[in-house]
């Protein structure tokens, strides 16, 4: 990385970011003949950063970013941020680097006598892949395209001669067929200025899903309808996991950090008309659905088959759509829909503030083992909230926190209670 960490610095010698806003992007054309969508921030002086989107796909990602409005809803807006794909190199201060990442700056600046001083003066190079916590960068295809657009900002900056970008034609937006400059990588490094137009949008698609349990699907068909609505919601988890597997291979090699980036698992969250909830968290990567739908069967034999379920978007509705079709239940879908934004705030509010910095890793994420010693010592689950006890419950889901026989069963019969079944 020390490669990267003097091309970072040589970015932060141009102050390009003072000529350009965070829509006035451009592309390279790597040397392994790929494309990446450049965007440069720091002109509105909230940060000093540069990100580079890999192909249609990273560009979409970085327009979903854009488009979201500034009052759109925690989920919408949280999930758009952690679903964003890309390599980055950010400045920022000591305290929110990684321990691995201050040892290697460190070295590499008293190597090449650089006293960093100022507000945000330390470079943080990251990977960030949809649905993880920002990383460190491990592909040395990521590197490569990081350095190439570190080095294409260097050179357009010695371009830029007036105080904005007049010397370019930087179009505002990021729509289909604008068309914005390209620094193409030529063999000895050096680059060519072109122009390239902005692809379309891929469109997202969310399948139809069909029940992965059919012995459980036909239990429900053949059960009592309640007459019930629930309103049901599928958002990111605020809360990101450790995969156990890595945490234990890094404790094993005596690294730093794990290797793989945590992640944020999916929640789905249903709203019974009695009101009360169930609540399931899933890391199943495209499959899912089918384990929400498991999930939410599940439910439906211990309550009863609902007449109708309200959703908020496509992709709970498309989730839905093929299993109340076969039982006949209706399913409505829209925005206006009070009782879950209250459930889902709370639930971010809840979930989501229990962040804390791991002494080893250097990571931000949730203490488990102290949340576990918390939960295994309680002795009456009744004093806690409603909320409360519902991130106690949904944090010991997706942390995989290990009870004694005892605890898991007061925790349970709470749980039951309260709520009634959850996921796992």
């Amino acid at each position: 990385m020390y490669d990267l960490l003097g091309k970072a610095f040589a970015y932060r010698k141009t102050k390009i970011w003072e000529k350009l806003w965070d829509d006035q992007i451009f592309a390279v054309r790597h040397s392994d003949g790929s494309t990446g969508y450049v965007c440069i921030m720091g002109r509105a002086g909230l940060c000093q950063a540069l990100a580079v989107y890999p192909g249609t796909e990273g560009l979409d990602s970085m327009r979903r970013v854009n488009s979201c409005p500034e009052d759109a809803p925690e989920q919408v807006e949280f999930e758009a941020a952690m679903t964003q794909d890309c390599v980055s190199c950010s400045f920022v201060e000591k305290n929110l680097l990684r321990k691995s990442e201050l040892e290697e700056i460190r070295a590499y600046c008293s190597e090449h006598g650089i006293n960093l001083r100022g507000k945000n003066a330390w470079p943080q190079l990251e990977r960030k892949e949809p649905y993880h916590m920002p990383w460190t960068i491990r592909e040395e295809s990521d590197k490569i395209h990081l350095g190439e657009a570190l080095d294409a900002c260097v050179d357009l900056a010695g371009k830029l001669k007036g105080p904005e970008a007049d010397d370019f034609s930087f179009p505002e937006g990021l729509g289909p067929g604008t068309v914005v400059p390209m620094a193409v990588v030529l063999p000895d490094g050096s680059f060519r200025w072109e122009t390239t137009a902005l692809p379309k949008s891929r469109a997202v698609r969310y399948r139809t899903a069909v029940p992965f349990d059919k012995k459980l699907a036909a239990e429900v068909l053949d059960a009592e309808e309640s007459g019930d609505t629930w309103m049901c919601d599928v958002v990111l988890s605020p809360g990101a996991v450790l995969d156990e597997d890595e945490d234990e291979k890094a404790l094993e090699n005596g690294t730093a950090e794990p290797e793989l980036a945590p992640f944020f698992p999916l929640a789905q969250l249903i709203l019974r008309g009695d009101g009360r909830m169930s609540a399931h968290l899933c890391d199943q990567g495209d499959r899912y659905d089918e384990f929400f739908l498991d999930s939410a069967l599940a439910d439906m034999i211990d309550y009863g088959r609902p007449a109708e379920i309200v959703v908020r978007n496509r992709r709970t509705r498309n989730m839905f759509r093929k299993l109340a079709d076969d039982m006949g239940i209706r399913l409505t879908m829209t925005e206006d829909c009070p009782e879950m934004d209250d459930l889902v705030h709370n639930f971010f509010s809840e979930f989501g503030a229990g962040e804390v910095t791991d002494d080893e890793s250097g990571a931000s994420g949730t203490d488990v083992a102290a949340l576990a010693e918390m939960i295994e010592n309680t002795r009456d689950f009744s004093d806690f909230a409603d909320e409360e006890f519902l991130t106690l419950c949904l944090a010991a889901a997706a942390f995989h926190i290990n009870l004694s026989k005892q605890q898991s069963q007061k925790l349970e019969n709470e749980l039951r209670k309260r709520f009634g079944e959850t996921g796992n």
